[in-house]
């Protein structure tokens, strides 16, 4: 239907049909019930956060810093990964892209991206002479036990 232009539409209604005060309050009691929901979740979430962050790391690299690669078998190409390729690789970070991604030093007989996550960089700090010569010693004297019996 369309508008209708007759007297009777601009005399105002009887007071039985008006909305009681009651009726006109009541979605502002709503809009203040969901503004104390909101801030409510937005408290707990606060919360949640905090408590799931505490043992969170944070890792930072400078260009330059020499870290260890973890390379996930679904770094590979398809068909290329076996149990004995190497998981862990030394490398030099040469560019921040985010703070969860760094683009690493490549290594020419890896045919993957140069792009890292942060999950997967640890520092690394290089071995010592003194290290390996010991770890060697002890591994020549295990295997030299294990002749003996």
């Amino acid at each position: 239907m369309g508008l209708s232009h007759n007297v009777l539409d601009l005399v105002p209604l009887p007071h039985e049909a008006r909305v009681s005060a009651e009726g006109e309050s009541f979605p502002e009691h709503v809009r203040r019930i969901h503004d104390e929901v909101r801030a409510s979740i937005k408290t707990n979430n606060d919360n949640y956060k905090q408590t799931a962050n505490e043992h969170q790391r944070f890792k930072e690299f400078a260009k330059g810093d020499l870290v260890m690669v973890y390379l996930r078998k679904e770094r590979y190409p398809k068909g290329t990964y076996h149990k004995l390729k190497s998981r862990k690789i030394g490398r030099k970070t040469l560019k921040k892209i985010s703070s969860n991604a760094y683009v690493v030093e490549p290594q020419n007989d890896l045919q993957i991206s140069h792009i890292f996550k942060v999950t997967d960089l640890f520092d690394f700090h290089g071995f010592t002479d003194d290290d390996q010569g010991r770890k060697l010693e002890d591994s020549l004297s295990n295997f030299q036990r294990s002749q003996k019996k």
